[in-house]
């Protein structure tokens, strides 16, 4: 009874097939080895889905189109979970009926049916497979994270310095080090040397090494911009997220790196867990390295290890200086000489102030020039007594030192911008001549020149 039932089944079930159906039933029938070949085939997606994921998060997340592919590969992986588990709830069956000797499954129809569902799914596995090895190229054309060498000014006189803090960052245990002192005493330069010695160790001990600016006046989303943009994610993805969004982009990456993270002129706490930055621990082996002018800054940022840099000694600051004046002012004469330690001397081995009055003096060729500017900076000390108030004195003498009114205009007019603006040297130039400062009645390609020459002479 049960064979003729099974019968008049299949004759059923064939009379309802189209041609094209018929045809595939030789494969249909062979659902055992099918399901042999889904189940292999749906563990080599998901490798594939592990290993395009992994590239992509570490190196530019949230291409749409490699999204989209994961995104339907979950959904595949779903469906072919259920249908599996149908197949072995299928074959248990079988097993059962044939143990009490029945030789064909319950319904005919739903066995084909299964059948043809899994060779389906075999098609859907190959083409999403296909799809995902051709994002390899897309992947590889990804930006990857590197360190930006960064210019760096003269670090006379500050080697042992640079030393310590190095020290302090290769310490496992410290894994937030803060770097303080006042203003101009080599803060900066001393972070730009980490970063540039972090080079060669990119790839090997470290995966990113990543610079932003804070400072005072610094919004702290822009912080994460300047993150985001080192990470690689695109404007068209990155720009319309909330901070919230981009503190979970920024997160779901840096977890994953053994990062480095650079805070330069830190004014106050910046809360590197609402940024979506990692907190450094020996695990992650990740480094967070800040300058401020605040000790309490380093502390309220829980900085394990800190260094504070003091202004360099006599023979340094003194080594210093002669490098911006230069040997042939120097030696031109004797008075020149002494009257050159004597300012040496007045800029209290601040490496910001010997750089600045060096390079102001390095055009200075008469025994009166050099003797005003010793007594200025003299009656300046005198009148100053803190470090702080004594650089502005500083300030002033370069600038009244400036070679020309065209110049004192031009620096007075970059002072206008907040701290740590961007000046575009193109556009700097067009604004001045908007302004009227540079002089219009040369013609335009002269006017450009006088405009360089001037940025060239104010940059330290």
């Amino acid at each position: 009874m049960e064979i003729a039932s099974f019968v008049l089944e299949a004759i059923s079930f064939l009379r309802d097939c189209s041609p094209t159906t018929r045809g595939n039933l030789i494969s249909i029938c062979r659902l055992q080895k099918n399901t042999k070949s889904l189940k292999t085939e749906k563990g080599k997606l998901m490798e594939l889905r592990d290993d395009v994921k992994a590239r992509v998060d570490t190196a530019l997340p949230y291409r749409k189109q490699v999204t989209g592919w994961l995104r339907r590969v979950e959904e595949l992986d779903a469906e072919l979970e259920t249908i599996l588990h149908q197949v072995e709830e299928r074959d248990k069956e079988t097993q059962q009926r044939c143990c009490r000797g029945y030789l064909f499954p319950r319904s005919l129809r739903s066995h084909f049916k299964l059948g043809k569902l899994v060779l389906e799914k075999l098609k859907d596995v190959a083409d999403l497979k296909e799809k995902g090895e051709n994002f390899g190229d897309i992947v590889d054309m990804l930006p990857q994270p590197l360190v930006d060498e960064m210019p760096l000014g003269d670090t006379v006189g500050m080697d042992s310095n640079f030393i310590e803090v190095w020290n302090h960052f290769c310490d496992p245990g410290a894994g937030i080090i803060g770097i303080y002192g006042m203003g101009g005493v080599g803060k900066t330069t001393l972070l730009t040397r980490i970063n540039n010695e972090l080079i060669v160790r990119v790839g090997q001990d470290y995966d990113v090494v990543i610079w932003t600016v804070v400072s005072r006046d610094q919004n702290d989303e822009k912080v994460q911009d300047k993150i985001g943009q080192k990470l690689g994610f695109p404007d068209e993805i990155w720009n319309p997220m909330g901070r919230s969004e981009k503190a979970n982009s920024i997160f779901r990456v840096l977890k994953t790196k053994r990062f480095v993270l650079l805070l330069d002129d830190l004014w106050d706490v910046y809360d590197l867990t609402e940024a979506g930055v990692p907190l450094p621990s020996e695990q992650n082996k990740a480094k967070v390295v800040l300058t401020t002018r605040r000790e309490d800054v380093c502390d309220l940022m829980h900085a394990q290890r800190k260094f504070r840099v003091n202004c360099l000694a006599r023979r340094e600051a003194w080594r210093l200086f002669q490098s911006k004046v230069g040997q042939q002012v120097l030696q031109s004469n004797p008075a020149i000489l002494e009257l050159a330690v004597t300012i040496a001397d007045e800029c209290s081995g601040l490496p910001l102030a010997l750089i600045t009055v060096g390079q102001a003096m390095r055009s200075r060729r008469t025994i009166e020039e050099w003797r005003y500017a010793a007594t200025t900076l003299r009656k300046s000390a005198a009148e100053f007594t803190s470090m702080e108030k004594k650089v502005i004195s500083l300030l002033e003498f370069i600038f009244d030192n400036l070679p020309d009114d065209t110049t004192k205009s031009c620096f007075l007019y970059c002072a206008l911008y907040p701290e740590d603006w961007y000046l575009d040297t193109a556009n700097l130039i067009n604004t001045w001549l908007g302004e009227g400062i540079l002089d219009q009645s040369v013609n335009l390609s002269e006017a450009y020149a006088q405009g360089h020459h001037i940025i060239g002479s104010l940059a330290p």
